[in-house]
């Protein structure tokens, strides 16, 4: 006799809270994301702020991510934009391809950090060698415009675009076929 679904998530849940509260910082992420979603549980930010913050503390970066995008949203916490980029640029020194996309997204804003293009670009290249398809896709919008303190290069707009088209970032698809048809 298979147990049915519920059953399962139900033993799923206790077995990633046992494991929580052995101090485990991938079990303790999970059951923050549990939390968050209302993943067979109710709804709770303030458990979700809870356990995520317990993995903060062994530097899980998916759980620095999600605790900033807590911060960012004033989800169950104070919206506070210098504690998102403290967390995401943990995150982001951690490779975290997401991390380093909000990273460069706050540098040229002046989001919570001050505002410095210079940084802002090296968090794009980051985020873009990392294959985030959106960091490529401003790269190459970056380049093509000669914008955001980036010298104007259609090699290196074009390269950018192709490698956000392949990642299926939409608009450079639809772009490339745009530019491929008018040549």
């Amino acid at each position: 006799m298979t147990p049915n679904i519920a059953n399962a998530q139900q033993l799923s849940f206790y077995e990633t809270q046992k494991q929580a509260l052995q101090g485990n910082a991938s079990a303790q992420f999970n059951l923050g994301v549990i939390y968050d979603e209302g993943k067979g549980v109710v709804q709770s930010n303030s458990e979700a702020l809870r356990w995520y913050n317990k993995a903060v503390a062994q530097g899980h970066k998916s759980a620095q991510y999600n605790l900033a995008l807590m911060y960012a949203h004033g989800q169950g916490v104070r919206q506070d934009y210098a504690k998102v980029f403290e967390l995401m640029i943990k995150a982001a020194e951690q490779n975290d391809a997401d991390s380093q996309f909000y990273c460069a997204m706050m540098y040229e804003k002046g989001q919570g950090v001050d505002r410095d293009e210079k940084a802002a670009n090296t968090w794009y290249l980051k985020a873009a060698n990392n294959n985030h398809k959106d960091a490529q896709a401003t790269l190459a919008k970056y380049y093509f415009n000669g914008s955001n303190g980036l010298t104007k290069d259609r090699s290196q707009a074009l390269m950018w675009l192709k490698k956000a088209a392949e990642n299926g970032h939409e608009q450079s698809k639809l772009l490339l076929e745009s530019l491929e048809k008018s040549v």
